[in-house]
Formats: structure tokens, C-alpha cells, sequence
């Protein structure tokens, strides 16, 4: 059984990454098994939950992540959020995964903080949530200007363009930054 289920869960994410959202689904059903290693379990979850994704069912896709308080499932349903331009629960989700990247105010950021801060800006500032925005330049905004993201940061979280920029100019200059480093 530990051993199906494992081989099912490989097979599974081949069939996912091919977009064979109803196979991946078909797989994960026939290889399932009680008793099974948390870990695996949760792979198996988030895999069925991101065929779901796929299939456009996102309700039921968040429903399966519902009681599901990991990294891997949070960055599940940010992508759903953020492809849905559902910005209130985008931005608390990154709240969350900015926890789980142990982001301190006030201090030096690593790449992913900085690209984690610059996506809530984003998600506060197109959810017009003014004090977020406020919050969120007080305790990283020194920080982001020390990184490749200070002038995207500085674009979107300003206090002066709220509400007068739109989501095509964020992600305009949020490319242009991504494209400067390479």
C-alpha cells in the first residue's frame, strides 16, 4: 500500500506537470490508502488540490487546504488568490508566509522577504487597505530600499499613489525590476 501510494503520488505529479489535471486526480484516487506518512499525505493533498486549481475549481481547491496551515499549502492558495485578484485574502496570506520566512521589521532582508514584501504591497495597495500599506512601509520599507526591489516598493507602497495606480503599471514596473536582474 505505502509503496502504490508513493509510486501514485510520482506518477500523479508527471500528470500535473503535463496539465492532465483529471488523471492527476484519477491517480491520486486509485493509489490512495489509509494510514499513510503525514508527509505524504500533505504532498498528495496539495498535488489534488492544485489539479483542482487547475481545473478552475478553486472553491473546492481551497476547501481541501482549509484545515492545512503549511508553507507549501499557504503558497497554494496565494497563487489562487492572486490569480483570482482576490487581494483582501492574498494580502493576509502573505502576512502568514512571511511569518513562515521569519521576516523581522526593521532588518535586512534575503531575496524571497524582499520579493514576499514587494507582492504584499501590491496585494494591499490594490485592495485600497491604507493602513496595510502604512504598516507595511514603516517595518520593511528602509530594508526594501536596500534591495533590487526598493523603487517597485517605493512605486506601489507610497502613500501618494494609492488609489492612483493600477494593476497593470504595478506589474509593468515589477517586470521591469525582474527583467533588470537578468
Amino acid at each position: 500500500g505505502l509503496e502504490k501510494a508513493r509510486v501514485g503520488t510520482q506518477l500523479s505529479l508527471i500528470h500535473l506537470l503535463g496539465n492532465e489535471f483529471e488523471e492527476t486526480i484519477r491517480v491520486l484516487d486509485e493509489t490512495s490508502f489509509n494510514n499513510l506518512p503525514s508527509k505524504l499525505v500533505d504532498q498528495r493533498r496539495h498535488l489534488r488540490s492544485r489539479s483542482l486549481m487547475g481545473q478552475g475549481r478553486i472553491d473546492d481547491a481551497l476547501a481541501l487546504l482549509e484545515e492545512d496551515k503549511s508553507l507549501d499549502a499557504d503558497l497554494l492558495r496565494l497563487e489562487m488568490y492572486w490569480n483570482d485578484q482576490d487581494w483582501v485574502p492574498a494580502s493576509k496570506t502573505l502576512n502568514r508566509i512571511l511569518r513562515a520566512y521569519e521576516t523581522k521589521p526593521n532588518k535586512p532582508l534575503n531575496e524571497l522577504q524582499a520579493q514576499t514584501i514587494l507582492n504584499m504591497g501590491v496585494a494591499l495597495t490594490l485592495s485600497g487597505n491604507e493602513r496595510g500599506i502604512d504598516r507595511l512601509n514603516r517595518n520593511y520599507g528602509s530594508a526594501m530600499d536596500e534591495t533590487r526591489f526598493g523603487d517597485a516598493f517605493r512605486l506601489i507602497a507610497s502613500p501618494n499613489t494609492l488609489g492612483l495606480i493600477s494593476y497593470p503599471s504595478i506589474a509593468g514596473k515589477v517586470k521591469d525590476v525582474e527583467n533588470f536582474q537578468t
